[in-house]
């Protein structure tokens, strides 16, 4: 009875490595918008991802999700969310939470403030309308914090977006899209 008991989370843990190396790119329809020179719309699955460099230095970033709970973007992984640099967030009772984190394992995150970085999200906004959350923040192009990848205008960036249910920085997603972007 022991071994079927220990042979559960390994069991687990290998199903979570197949999957998360094998999560497909999801396509991403791109739109420029005419009213707003530079701003770029990506749809991903049931996402929208808005985005535009600002002043050479910073992204610009707006993400909605049908969800009343937690919504987040993350760059560059390796596998899931493995190595990205993840931003998480929520919106409860109208105060906005957002967390600058980093991808420790295939489907789990720490902030970057546990690990010795330091939280570079600038200018967080955020709201709720008709079971959509909808986070705005702006990013450094290159923060300088080794928890966070240096992001180069109009390269392809390999993107990770994710929304779940409750309000929480970590928890178990309902939609789980990689795509690749032109930031």
């Amino acid at each position: 009875m022991r071994t079927r008991a220990l042979a559960w989370p390994v069991v687990f843990s290998l199903l979570l490595l197949l999957f998360s190396s094998c999560v497909a790119l999801t396509p991403a329809a791109v739109e420029n918008s005419s009213r707003q020179p530079g701003l770029h719309r990506a749809t991903v699955g049931d996402m929208q991802l808005d985005w535009r460099v600002d002043d050479g230095a910073t992204l610009y970033i707006r993400l909605s999700a049908p969800t009343t709970g937690w919504i987040g973007i993350g760059f560059e992984p390796m596998a899931a969310l493995k190595d990205a640099d993840i931003i998480t967030g929520f919106v409860s009772n109208g105060t906005v939470s957002i967390v600058d984190g980093f991808g420790t394992y295939a489907f789990w995150h720490e902030p970057d403030v546990d690990l010795g970085g330091s939280n570079d999200v600038i200018d967080a906004t955020g709201g709720e309308d008709r079971g959509w959350t909808t986070l705005s923040f702006r990013i450094p192009l290159d923060s300088g914090d080794s928890m966070d990848h240096v992001l180069v205008p109009e390269e392809m960036t390999t993107i990770v977006l994710a929304y779940g249910p409750r309000d929480t920085h970590l928890g178990l997603y309902t939609r789980f899209y990689k795509t690749q972007l032109p930031l």
